[in-house]
């Protein structure tokens, strides 16, 4: 009896990404829906129609992976076939959200506005819940743990985070400067929106960097950590240049992510990150300043305490 109640909870253990699973196939739904909901058969040209194909394969073939779960979890889960499943939904949804989100084919944004609400957050989830996927397969293949690396270091998964909404600026902030400024004439490349148009991309382009490179080094089992005064440095720059781009990418009427897209949404996810992580760096700097005094000053009191009531042993004369 406890050899079988041992048995069961493992399975159920190496079944994690189960509820992932579940989650896409929820979601390729909805998109499924929202797409059908907003076109008729006759209305539907080729954008269209590669967005419902990538939303029906997604739903199927998170409905086979769940299915797969249930009944044939030991030659599944963690195997080739898992695997084979989660690339081909990796690429399905890396190919076609970029066609989704394009305002010129008017699938979910139109004019840089969110036009289809249901098909542009469920599309970022079902793409969010397929990376999930990959990392916890790769990282499952290559012997790591999935779950003790995510509750040992959150702040890597925030720099993660940071990475990928930085990307998502710049590749928006690109597209709106080729649209409007690129082949626009001189007047209007030197008016504000072109100007912020670029911080975007310059702001999206040095935080990319900088924050991949740290969650790379992060993510990295060795015994290299970043010294915590230079992290809470590269935090204070980088707040301070989220800062400059939340001001003047998403305020105003003159501001590329004024109108709420994926320009205006990434701005503001990469701001928060940016805050929670110079926060979290601050508080270890601060923490480890306090621990450093407290045990500079400890052994002198502790020599001090144990010189008062140590007693004299007298010399040999005296005895």
């Amino acid at each position: 009896m406890p050899s079988v109640q041992v048995e069961f909870n493992t399975e159920y253990q190496n079944a994690h990404r189960f509820p992932a699973w579940m989650a896409l196939s929820v979601f390729s739904i909805v998109c499924l829906a929202a797409i059908g909901a907003e076109s008729t058969r006759d209305e539907r040209d080729a954008a269209i129609k590669w967005s419902l194909a990538v939303a029906s394969m997604s739903m199927i073939v998170s409905f086979l992976a769940v299915v797969a779960y249930l009944m044939a979890r030991g030659v599944f889960v963690g195997q080739t076939p898992e695997t084979a499943l989660v690339v081909f939904v990796l690429a399905f949804w890396g190919a076609g959200l970029p066609v989704i989100m394009n305002p010129s084919n008017g699938i979910a944004v139109r004019d840089d506005t969110v036009t289809n609400a249901n098909l542009y957050f469920f599309s970022w989830l079902s793409l969010a819940a397929t990376l999930f996927l990959g990392a916890s397969l790769a990282q499952e293949r290559t012997g790591m743990n999935v779950h003790e690396m995510a509750t040992a270091s959150p702040k890597t998964t925030r720099w993660f985070g940071l990475a990928a909404s930085s990307l998502v600026v710049m590749g928006a902030a690109v597209r709106i400067f080729r649209e409007v400024c690129e082949d626009a004439l001189p007047v209007v490349q030197e008016g504000a929106f072109c100007k912020r148009s670029k911080l975007a991309i310059s702001v999206g382009v040095v935080s990319f960097v900088l924050s991949s490179a740290v969650a790379y080094l992060s993510s990295q089992r060795s015994n290299a950590v970043m010294p915590i005064l230079a992290e809470t440095g590269l935090t204070t720059l980088l707040l301070i240049m989220w800062c400059f781009a939340v001001g003047y990418v998403t305020f105003g009427l003159t501001s590329p992510g004024s109108k709420i897209g994926n320009l205006y949404f990434a701005t503001w996810i990469s701001f928060i990150l940016a805050v929670f992580l110079f926060g979290q760096a601050f508080r270890d700097y601060v923490s480890g300043r306090m621990n450093a005094n407290s045990a500079s000053d400890g052994p002198t009191a502790e020599d001090h305490q144990m010189h008062e009531s140590t007693p004299e042993i007298p010399d040999d004369d005296q005895i």
